[in-house]
């Protein structure tokens, strides 16, 4: 008898165990779960922040302030506040100063931008300062340079056709070139003819043999893509003017050959 009662606790017992264990791996699977809903709900909240705008007065090339706070509102952030302010005002002054700012526009940004959805964005494009504020400063030209109170990166395009040959490429074709594959801003244009007299001085200033032709004045040194490349594709002149002298490593493309008076067309293939 005794050992029946014994045997019967002992049972009790060992259901006890059985349920309590059942119950903490239930209660560890419910913690489990609500972690990770926690986290994804963390990672899906967007990140609050505040941002502020330095700009240039009368630098309409600059880069578009505009561009790069899209770029901010484009990430899962939430702008508690925005201000914007100029270069030569009291604020924008200050600002500059507290966070060592070079170039403008430039775009400051506080609070979560250590956050997971947004932090590889804002290391990628911004610095941050000792505060753990991020500044966005522009990394391509157009910007103002504020040691140098000067703005950076205008850059004029003379283009030289020839009007006899009416089978030559556009040479308006280079301006798209150098923006999309060198970020290389034109902010003046000028199309000449090669048979006009400004045309006539620029084909003999420039020892110019084949046409179309472009020449790039201004800031062109400021674009160190270009600048790494251009030796394979043109001159420097002494007064610094980029002359456009290979037309031949234009696939496709039409070109004039003023040394011999021959149109020059792509192979083709039979």
């Amino acid at each position: 008898m005794e050992l029946s009662k014994n045997q019967t606790y002992g049972g009790y017992v060992l259901l006890f165990l059985i349920l309590a264990t059942g119950s903490l791996i239930a209660l560890n699977m419910l913690l489990t779960l609500s972690s990770r809903d926690a986290k994804a709900k963390e990672l899906a909240r967007s990140a609050e922040i505040e941002i502020t705008s330095i700009t240039a007065v009368g630098c309409d090339s600059c880069v578009d302030i505009n561009t790069i706070l899209d770029a901010i509102k484009n990430q899962p952030t939430q702008i508690n506040s925005e201000e914007q302010f100029t270069i030569d005002s009291e604020e924008g002054g200050k600002l500059a100063e507290i966070y060592q700012i070079t170039r403008v526009p430039t775009v400051i940004v506080k609070g979560e931008v250590e956050k997971e959805n947004v932090r590889e964005f804002f290391e990628t494009y911004g610095r941050k300062s000792e505060d753990g504020t991020l500044i966005l400063e522009p990394k391509q030209p157009v910007y103002f340079d504020l040691a140098e109170n000067k703005i950076v990166g205008e850059v004029s395009l003379t283009a030289i056709s020839d009007s006899t040959c009416t089978e030559c490429y556009d040479p308006t074709i280079h301006q798209s070139i150098l923006k999309n594959n060198f970020g290389v801003t034109i902010t003046k244009t000028e199309t000449l003819d090669a048979n006009s007299d400004q045309g006539k001085i620029y084909v003999q200033r420039y020892a110019i043999k084949e046409l179309p032709a472009f020449l790039l004045s201004g800031d062109v040194t400021s674009y160190d893509a270009l600048v790494k490349v251009w030796e394979q594709v043109g001159t420097v002149e002494q007064d610094g003017t980029f002359v456009f002298r290979e037309n031949a490593k234009l696939s496709g493309l039409v070109y004039k050959d003023l040394s011999t008076g021959t149109i020059v067309k792509p192979e083709t293939t039979e």
